[in-house]
């Protein structure tokens, strides 16, 4: 994601979208770059939010998990035993103490 300026003045936004680099075109001046600029910006949004939805998604499927091995006793409270304060643990279940 990019704003430029050609050499006839006109600017224009590139980005990558399903793998190919797609550009548009905002005509000259200080109209032409504004709206290039806020196409940037609309871009950049997109991407985040898109990275925060598939981080909510791993982050519910990692509680799941945890969940489960409690229920089971295979993973024992945080209370308990300091099992979790252990990084192979830790890295495994996302870094982070649980309650």
């Amino acid at each position: 994601m990019a704003v430029k300026q050609l050499t006839d003045g006109r600017w224009f936004c590139y980005y990558r979208e399903s793998g190919r680099i797609k550009r548009e075109y905002f005509g000259r001046g200080p109209k032409g770059e504004y709206l290039a600029k806020q196409k940037n910006i609309e871009m950049k949004i997109k991407k985040i939010n898109a990275l925060r939805i598939e981080l909510d998604k791993k982050r519910a499927e990692l509680e799941r998990i945890r969940k489960n091995l409690v229920i089971q006793d295979v993973l024992p409270n945080s209370k308990k035993a300091g099992l979790l304060n252990r990084p192979k643990v830790l890295k495994l279940y996302g870094g982070r103490y649980w309650d």
